[in-house]
């Protein structure tokens, strides 16, 4: 049976004083099984209590996703300010981990909203970061074929520590 129907009963019965299990009784018999539940009854009767008639059931929205959502807007409004040159690229990326608010319906439209690209961990794979993917390879790129120079200090050092090696292996055999 259609929900709004099933909750225009129990506002009736609300208003005649029948009780809540009683009602869940009464309303699965009539309507097969399923229809009504302990937990359904006192939900809407509560809500009827504190003077609620509004049948219809708001979407749930969780608070912690609207609070990620408003600090996008921000850190892009920022970024605009600060550093322009990471939003006139064709997008920021953004690493993301797989976690609810990650994840979410409303995270993931505003996301698209602001036109910002995420980088997704691999499900479950703790060892495998896409940092390691990005960042480290544009630093092993970055660093091919330069050459550094020791100063007198780090080749003093290094022949320091390596004659303490060759001494310590002596002293072993």
């Amino acid at each position: 049976m259609d929900t709004l129907k099933i909750q225009m009963i129990f506002e009736y019965e609300f208003r005649r004083g029948t009780n809540a299990s009683e009602i869940a009784c009464n309303i699965n018999v009539a309507f097969g099984k399923g229809n009504a539940n302990k937990h359904t009854v006192p939900f809407w009767f509560k809500c009827f209590h504190d003077g609620n008639f509004v049948l219809k059931k708001e979407p749930r929205v969780r608070p912690a996703i609207t609070v990620y959502c408003a600090e996008f807007r921000t850190m892009i409004a920022k970024l605009e300010v600060k550093q322009p040159r990471l939003i006139n690229r064709s997008s920021p990326l953004l690493l993301h981990d797989n976690a609810r608010p990650h994840t979410a319906r409303e995270t993931v439209l505003t996301l698209q909203e602001l036109q910002l690209k995420t980088i997704r961990h691999p499900p479950y794979s703790p060892d495998l970061a896409p940092m390691d993917y990005h960042f480290f390879r544009a630093l092993d790129n970055f660093l091919h074929d330069k050459s550094f120079l020791l100063s007198r200090q780090d080749k003093m050092l290094s022949h320091s520590l390596s004659h303490l090696d060759h001494q310590s292996s002596i002293a072993k055999a």
